[in-house]
């Protein structure tokens, strides 16, 4: 439990949102994210990524996670990184109620430009996410607040089946779960020119 100068009564009554079991769910901002790490009211040793308002911790990484990662980056950076920043891992501006650490991601401009801000969904090109255990959220949740910050590519490096899934052309779209979406992904498989 939390002393009460560390409690959750930061939360303004307002940020209560209906959940669709009935329950209520907190909606957070950025901001209220970065004073509870401030206050120590979240784990320093843990990572969270704001998507949409809701926290969700970060997933340690497995082996094959890392490696290919690890990989993908590489190439990315050694294809843009003479023309854009490339990174791996650090936070990105979406809205207010946003901050994901996307596995990779291409910015425009330099490195030094983001010296003193992090970069928003205006200074995003690709957003790459690599995914095994987590593959439905990043297909379903992840992709549809991608899609409605207007991130114009998002691939999904899937571990399991061996492919790139390059979503493009983010849109409102009524009949999906979350109201936004992608066009029907390309498929690149392992072995495909």
């Amino acid at each position: 439990m939390f002393p009460q100068e560390k409690s959750l009564s930061l939360v303004p009554e307002h940020a209560l949102i209906p959940a669709h079991d009935g329950a209520y769910r907190v909606r957070w901002t950025r901001e209220q994210m970065h004073r509870m790490y401030d206050e120590g009211i979240m784990d320093q040793q843990k990572r969270y990524e704001l998507i949409a308002g809701g926290l969700f911790q970060k997933m340690s990484m497995n082996a094959p996670h890392a490696s290919v990662m690890s990989k993908a980056f590489r190439r990315l950076f050694r294809l843009l990184g003479q023309h854009f920043e490339v990174r791996s891992q650090s936070p990105l501006v979406l809205a207010t109620d946003g901050q994901p650490e996307p596995d990779i991601f291409v910015l425009r401009g330099k490195e030094e430009d983001y010296d003193n801000r992090f970069p928003t969904q205006d200074d995003a090109l690709l957003v790459v996410e690599v995914s095994d255990t987590t593959l439905g959220f990043d297909r379903g949740r992840k992709g549809a607040y991608y899609a409605e910050a207007g991130i114009a590519e998002y691939w999904i490096v899937n571990i399991t089946e061996r492919q790139v899934e390059v979503y493009r052309r983010p849109h409102a779209d009524p009949a999906a779960e979350w109201g936004f979406a992608y066009d029907a992904p390309v498929i690149a498989r392992v072995g495909d020119t």
